[in-house]
């Protein structure tokens, strides 16, 4: 028998701790931390070691502290949030840096904007089990390779002219990144969709949910569609 239920209840928990104090954590966040609060690098690395653990002593408990903001980035197509977890609040060159290497690029000019929310403090108890657990500082962003999930439209939907296809609309609505040659360079329409926001969004197109689904399992954060 493996850990892997025991980490998820404390994610759990977590969850449960924001919500109390009228914060959203979401379960890829909880996850990640969770890993990080019993000293491994990733979720990924946490569950891949704990399908090999065994003799579990279920009576070990440590007390952790986290303390978390908040940055939201207000746009037209809605509202992003980012959770920073550190002791201090984030300043506004900070909040902006935060949205711009994590979400997007933040352009006041086309009226968007950003409020900084928190700090929320939890205290938890969790269980360990053999595991000694440390607390591992967030940083307040990092240089990091990012994994896309390729779609080719073109493989999946018959159509003349993406204007024509609902799933290409809902795409263009949501999309965070968009090729400078949409509408310019003959053939080319191409976006990039957040796989956590698109999974969390209730109008996302059945047909493309299982891409998202796909990008998740296989730790893609971003999903690109395109032409070919």
């Amino acid at each position: 028998m493996h850990r892997t239920p025991q980490l998820k209840e404390q994610a759990r928990i977590l969850r449960e701790a924001y919500a109390q104090g009228g914060a959203k954590l979401a379960v890829g966040e909880s996850l990640e931390l969770v890993a990080k609060m019993n000293g491994y690098s990733s979720w990924n690395t946490a569950s891949a070691a704990q399908r090999q653990a065994v003799n579990l002593d279920k009576d070990r408990r440590i007390t952790v502290e986290v303390v978390s903001w908040s940055v939201v980035h207000h746009h037209k197509h809605g509202e992003d949030v980012f959770n920073v977890y550190r002791d201090e609040c984030p300043d506004d060159d900070e909040a902006i840096d935060i949205i711009n290497n994590q979400g997007g690029t933040y352009e006041p000019e086309y009226g968007e904007w950003f409020e900084v929310l928190g700090s929320d403090r939890q205290t938890l108890t969790l269980s360990l089990g053999e595991l000694e657990a440390k607390v591992v500082p967030t940083p307040l962003y990092q240089d990091r390779v990012v994994s896309v999930f390729e779609v080719d439209m073109t493989c999946h939907f018959e159509y003349d002219t993406p204007d024509t296809v609902p799933e290409w609309s809902w795409i263009q609505a949501v999309g965070s990144f968009a090729h400078r040659g949409n509408n310019k360079e003959p053939g080319v329409w191409e976006f990039m969709v957040y796989t956590e926001r698109a999974l969390e969004d209730e109008t996302c197109p059945e047909a493309l949910k299982v891409f998202f689904k796909q990008a998740q399992k296989a730790d893609c954060p971003w999903v690109m569609f395109h032409q070919g």
